[in-house]
């Protein structure tokens, strides 16, 4: 039997949840858009991220975020790798995501590189039979729910499925400015639960830009040379979907502080707005981040966000030692 909410589910389950529920991208995740980034600085780093969305009393999402980076600057290129976990408690819904980048390093000049990278996700969906509610379900006269359900859907003790999509990007690198321009999902998967109905997913195009002004001045002892100001832009389309992301981050030595703004539009736009901070102990880094969506009266959108993030540099300096700015290049 082929219901009318076992194609409400594979939507919810590939399309809002995939869309909406991501990990919030201050300047430590850039990479998130794009995965030329992993290839910055050819720096050797480990992370991880760990967030909370609520949309409403009841619904409640989690998301972990783990990443490394290894590079061989003698080579010229980069490997990194990420795993991306969200689970949604109300609707029953886990989505895992690994991936795996190359990111190769071309010197333009003295001051401009060139990181071009392609890279690969595996992703998989599962749902628990316990979650989920079909139209045999329910009964027509009085409304009520019940247990059992013949619908061979269900056949199995978990709904599960799995795809994998193909990504690549090229950013461009100068000691003060970035540029870049990423595709994910250029294969266009079929990300659908069931053989029985098609999903597939839409490329997704971003463009990236950062530009990073040295805050310190000349004359004064006070502020270190690390003082500066990095403002960060992340534009992204996905079939009718639309995003904006700005950020601006204040960094002083070993301390940074930061607002970002994200508009989305989807047949009506929506504003979120938010708020990072976070410091640094030599080569460990940790930080929080906290967003919230402006509401309308009788109206409501997206989640509000608390995520917690860490960084572990473990990069040998081959010239000089490292510094907080984000866009350094002395290890190159």
């Amino acid at each position: 039997m082929k219901t009318v909410l076992k194609l409400v589910l594979l939507l919810i389950a590939h399309g809002v949840l995939a869309q909406r529920f991501q990990l919030e991208q201050p300047a430590q995740f850039m990479q998130l858009s794009n995965p030329s980034y992993f290839g910055l600085n050819a720096k050797n780093v480990l992370g991880l991220a760990i967030q909370s969305s609520r949309v409403s009393q009841e619904s409640n999402q989690e998301q972990q975020y783990f990443f490394g980076a290894f590079a061989l600057p003698e080579r010229s290129f980069s490997l990194a790798g990420d795993f991306f976990t969200t689970r949604d408690n109300q609707i029953g819904i886990r989505q895992n995501r690994i991936g795996v980048n190359f990111i190769y390093q071309l010197q333009l000049n003295n001051e401009l590189y060139l990181l071009p990278s392609i890279g690969a996700r595996f992703n998989s969906t599962r749902i628990g039979q316990s979650d989920i509610l079909l139209e045999d379900q329910l009964d027509q006269q009085s409304g009520a729910f019940i247990n059992n359900s013949i619908d061979p859907f269900l056949r199995n003790e978990n709904v599960s499925g799995n795809h994998l999509g193909v990504s690549v990007g090229i950013l461009l690198h100068h000691q003060r400015y970035i540029v870049g321009f990423s595709a994910a999902r250029i294969n266009m998967p079929n990300a659908s639960l069931s053989d029985q109905v098609q999903l597939q997913l839409p490329i997704r195009l971003s463009l990236q830009g950062g530009f990073e002004f040295d805050l310190r001045p000349r004359t004064s002892s006070f502020f270190s040379s690390d003082t500066s100001l990095f403002l960060s832009t992340i534009l992204t389309t996905e079939g009718e979907r639309y995003e904006l992301f700005l950020g601006e981050e204040f960094n002083l030595d070993n301390f940074h502080i930061g607002l970002n703004q994200q508009l989305y539009y989807q047949e009506s736009p929506a504003i979120s707005l938010g708020a990072n901070l976070g410091f640094r102990v030599q080569n460990f880094e940790i930080g929080g981040q906290f967003s919230f969506p402006l509401r309308k009266i009788n109206q409501a959108w997206g989640p509000k966000i608390f995520q917690f993030y860490t960084r572990f540099d473990l990069t040998d300096y081959r010239y000089g030692g490292d510094t907080n700015k984000r866009l350094n290049q002395n290890n190159y």
